[in-house]
């Protein structure tokens, strides 16, 4: 009853904790570049999509265009972040967040009471792991945090099915691990996987539960395909070999913050002495206490399935220690790129909280005859909590969020009349000190929403030609080299990008480049040259690759208006993708001359230029009058998965000059494009997880392995049926 009570006033404590620290983040944002310029945006492009009605399979707003759904940490498909669908994303974004860190804590108490441990130690190793800095330091990463939040839930109902497999086990154990997969963070989920085979193997199940959680595993994949099949399909055509190595490993001083979160300083500002911009990724940190517990763990444990914890926490430091010393960085260093041992870090948390709970129940009996011990033991426990709530205090810096501050609410209306329907691109001058008084991070945040950088342009709803892949999937930052190159952009690649501002730290050279605007001693210049984001052209030349495609495209007399490139593969066949096998229903601009009189005459006629009749990410239509035969191009990066019709007949799309799409449009007259973004991965996806729902919810209420009912008494003597 006595621990009854502790727990309960301890769970009350921490509900305040997280409702106050939920106050304090309203309005506010921590200063993690990522989490303002790229992860708060993913999702604002989900949410957006899914309130208007639209599956998020493209992002419009960067890159010319990108697949998002695809893009395994978008998480389109992750329930819980559904809610911001209802609740808006300003306010709720990192009250998401503390709701995982209460699951996560919620979870860890379960696993370890299920391993014997007594409520109040159980909740204390609990806060050991949802309150590890790894975790605390991605309350602006959901991602990151939902996957982690599921590992102990999947460790619980793990165990259960090693006690005794059963159907219900067996859907709670599916049901986690596919949580974890749609949750958006694969690096994560394979350590997970990893640790949890092993874990099952030294319990040498047998052929029933191995069955089953091989089962589980085939049930995960089934129900996730609309997940993880679009994001392996995505990997199959793009490319990101220009990714530095190793930035994702661990060097020797990041191992300090174990004993203490701030021993490198404050993470995110200029004092902090780690490896930057790498700060995010600290070993989770679990107070000194747990350290001295795991060095009395090592001589108590006996067997094996004693110390596999220990075993699994020692096991992480020494895979990122491996990596900075020779000669085991040619065993530990390969794998760096794939498995990134920081990301490992949360493991560690998991693995160390289990083993110091695991020995604190088996030393009890032996404390709890000696009143000094106990108090030692209270002390030592209030020490650990108290260290552990003031992480996010320590190691997280807030400051209002620049996305909502005034200066950048009206710096984005200009934009917008600038760019209108085109595109922009901001670039900083290298070695240039930011913002006077703030941290690095807060000056590189105001600055990316002043100029509205990538990928943070897409909250502002400003379309940008820039990225974090590239302008188009199968080059990787081509667009962004090509900007790097230097002053002046003479060539016709901007043009074509339908590139119409350009905020430049320094003013352009040439008659088609114009200073529109000026603040913060940046120029935003607006180019005459730039296309709309389709047009019409009469003739086609074909070169002989890519290369030669981008060299004619770097000459400013390359006529884009009359003009389009197109490019051949190494077998002499042209690059594009091969028309659907669909036709279009539905009504079709008039063709021959009657029609058109007719439809004049009814005020229906369009006009002579392109008119965008279905407007939306993934889906565009367009009206034109063809005087003579010739080609649409369409101005959105050329990913497998796009389709077009003319007239609802189907067509082939070819890549025009080099990044975008083009149709051939054979015919005179009034004709209507359709381009369709419909990757056949998504509907193979969608199509295999809505049969696994609906086998997994007939399979749950048709079991017949429901225990049987115990009869109740009433209060009179007599028994019923519960």
């Amino acid at each position: 009853m006595k621990d009854r009570r502790k727990l309960l006033w301890m769970w009350a404590a921490l509900t305040v904790f997280l409702l106050v620290w939920a106050l304090r983040l309203k309005g506010h944002a921590v200063t993690f570049t990522d989490t303002t310029q790229y992860v708060f945006p993913e999702k604002w492009v989900s949410v957006e999509q899914w309130c208007r009605g639209w599956v998020p399979l493209w992002n419009p707003y960067i890159a010319c265009g990108m697949p998002h759904l695809a893009n395994w940490q978008s998480a389109c498909f992750y329930p819980p972040f559904w809610l911001w669908n209802v609740t808006g994303l300003w306010d709720w974004f990192y009250v998401l967040a503390l709701l995982h860190v209460a699951w996560a804590v919620f979870g860890f108490s379960l696993w370890a009471r299920r391993l014997g441990v007594s409520p109040v130690p159980s909740l204390l190793a609990s806060l050991g792991f949802a309150f590890s800095s790894q975790m605390t330091q991605f309350w602006g990463f959901p991602t990151h945090l939902s996957t982690m939040s599921w590992i102990p839930w999947i460790f619980l109902a793990a165990d259960r099915i090693l006690e005794r497999p059963t159907f219900p086990r067996w859907a709670g154990l599916t049901a986690c691990v596919s949580l974890q997969v749609l949750a958006g963070y694969p690096n994560i989920m394979i350590y997970t996987f990893l640790f949890l085979g092993l874990w099952v193997a030294i319990r040498r199940p047998g052929a029933k539960v191995w069955g089953s959680i091989v089962l589980s595993g085939v049930g995960m994949m089934i129900l996730t395909a609309v997940q993880w099949i679009p994001a392996l399909d995505f990997m199959g055509y793009a490319d990101r070999s220009a990714r530095i190595g190793g930035v994702y490993s661990l060097r020797l001083e990041e191992y300090l913050p174990i004993l203490g979160p701030r021993l490198l300083g404050m993470p995110n500002t200029t004092q902090y002495r780690g490896t930057l911009p790498n700060f995010i990724f600290l070993p989770g940190y679990v107070g000194w206490v747990v350290l001295a517990v795991l060095a009395a763990a090592f001589f108590h444990f006996r067997r094996v399935r004693e110390r596999f914890f220990l075993i699994a926490a020692l096991g992480v430091l020494v895979w990122g220690l491996g990596t900075n010393f020779a000669p085991w960085r040619w065993v530990f260093g390969w794998m760096v790129g794939v498995l990134e041992p920081a990301k490992a870090s949360v493991l560690w948390a998991f693995c160390a909280c289990t083993a110091a709970a695991t020995l604190f129940t088996q030393a009890w009996p032996f404390l709890k005859g000696r009143l000094i011990w106990r108090r030692v033991a209270l002390f030592l426990a209030i020490i650990m909590a108290v260290e552990l709530l003031s992480v996010p205090s320590r190691v997280l810096r807030l400051m209002p969020d620049p996305l909502r501050d005034a200066t950048v609410v009206g710096s984005t209306r200009q934009l917008s009349r600038m760019t209108g329907n085109g595109r922009l691109v901001s670039l900083r001058q290298r070695g240039r000190e930011l913002w006077s008084g703030q941290s690095e991070s807060e000056g590189y945040l105001w600055e990316s929403a002043l100029q509205a950088f990538p990928n943070t342009n897409a909250v502002l709803g400003l379309r940008s030609a820039g990225a974090y892949l590239s302008t188009t999937v199968d080059g990787y930052q081509n667009m962004l080299i090509y900007l790097q190159k230097g002053f002046p952009y003479e060539g016709r690649i901007l043009d074509a990008a339908s590139v119409n501002t350009l905020a430049l730290p320094e003013k352009l050279t040439g008659i088609k480049y114009q200073v529109a605007m000026t603040q913060g001693g940046v120029l935003f210049h607006s180019n005459a040259g730039a296309m709309p984001n389709a047009w019409k052209v009469s003739w086609v030349k074909e070169l002989k690759d890519r290369p030669a495609v981008f060299e004619a495209m770097a000459h400013p007399d390359i006529f884009l208006e009359e003009n389009v490139l197109t490019e051949d593969r190494s077998n002499g066949k042209a690059v594009m993708l091969p028309p659907p096998r669909r036709t279009l229903s539905g009504p079709h601009p008039p063709a021959t001359i009657g029609e058109r009189l007719k439809a004049f005459l009814r005020g229906d006629a369009p006009s002579r230029g392109f008119t965008d009749r279905e407007p939306s990410p993934s889906r565009a239509s367009f009206e034109a009058d063809f005087r003579e035969r010739g080609w649409m191009v369409f101005s959105e990066s050329f990913v497998p998965g796009w389709r077009a019709w003319v007239d609802g007949e189907p067509v082939s799309l070819f890549r025009a000059d080099g990044l975008f799409m083009a149709v051939p449009v054979d015919k005179e007259g009034i004709r209507r494009i359709d381009f369709r973004y419909e990757p056949v991965a998504f509907r193979l996806g969608l199509f295999l997880s809505l049969i696994g729902v609906v086998a997994f919810l007939g399979a749950w209420f048709a079991r017949t392995d429901t225990p049987p009912r115990r009869p109740v008494p009433y209060r009179n003597g007599q028994a019923r049926r519960a």
